[in-house]
Formats: C-alpha cells, sequence, structure tokens
C-alpha cells in the first residue's frame, strides 16, 4: 500500500517508530507530537498490532515535521 508522496506503509514498522521516538526524545513526546496514546505505540513498538491507516497519516504527517525531515529518506530506504 503507498501513502501521499509514495511512501510505502511498510516503512512504519517498530524499528522505524523507535528511530522516531528516539529523534524526538523518547515515546511519550512523539505521543505528543503524533496524537497517539502511549499505550498505542508501545504496542506498536513491540509489534503486537499493526498501525490503522489513521495512525500510519499521523505518523508520516510527524515525519513531514522539520525535526523529523531530515530522516526521511533513511527511512524509506531502511
Amino acid at each position: 500500500m503507498q501513502g501521499e508522496r509514495g511512501i510505502s506503509m511498510q516503512v512504519f514498522n517498530p524499528k522505524h517508530i523507535k528511530r522516531m521516538a528516539d529523534k524526538v526524545g523518547g515515546v511519550h513526546q512523539l505521543s505528543v507530537i503524533t496524537d497517539i496514546q502511549v499505550s498505542t505505540l508501545y504496542r506498536l513498538l513491540r509489534g503486537e498490532v499493526k498501525p490503522s491507516f489513521d495512525t500510519l497519516q499521523k505518523l508520516m504527517k510527524a515525519m513531514e515535521d522539520e525535526s523529523l525531515e531530515s530522516d526521511n529518506e533513511n527511512f524509506i530506504n531502511a
């Protein structure tokens, strides 16, 4: 499945979400930025659930934020 700008929805595996959280200062801060519940982020990190379309959109929007923009290419190519 392809999202906006051709970014694959498969980009957001637990490893990538962890890198996003690390980049912004932790899971709690990523929760604030993305408006995704902390518990949902932890479940995604543990691989217990797959992200919903809404969650994927929120993660993609966070990637477009200037604080994560420099990592977009790394996420796509990883």
